[in-house]
């Protein structure tokens, strides 16, 4: 299994290379544990922005998005039940997102509202 390289991020965006080095470093540690454990831990947005320590969240975004965009990491929306926080649907993109979805938590209809959306990034191949 290789490792994850930014190098070329860091050379696009060298303002942002020590943020760019710990996401890497994260990302490599995380794709590790769970090539042992078989387990892939989701990140949210925010999550990933306070660990690594970018100076904005665009800055941030545009190192997801070519992720996302090599395949590294995935990203999905997910659908949060309001009764209990968890997750209750994961969608590709928020056009696939439904109006309506069954809270499986709640046992009832849910309609979706931008409150109840969370963004999750994940590896890809472990």
């Amino acid at each position: 299994m290789s490792s994850i390289s930014l190098r070329d991020l860091m050379n696009r965006l060298p303002g942002e290379r020590v943020a760019i080095r710990r996401l890497e470093s994260l990302l490599n540690t995380l794709r590790d544990q769970s090539a042992k454990t078989g387990k892939v831990p989701e990140y949210t947005f925010d999550h990933l922005y306070q660990k690594a320590g970018f100076s904005s969240p665009e800055a941030l975004s545009l190192v997801l998005a070519e992720l996302v965009e090599r395949g590294e990491i995935q990203k999905r929306v997910r659908v949060e039940s309001p009764s209990t926080g968890g997750g209750i649907g994961d969608y590709e993109s928020l056009q696939d997102v439904p109006e309506t979805v069954h809270d499986w938590r709640a046992d009832k209809e849910l309609t979706v509202t931008p409150e109840n959306l969370q963004v999750i990034f994940k590896l890809q191949h472990v």
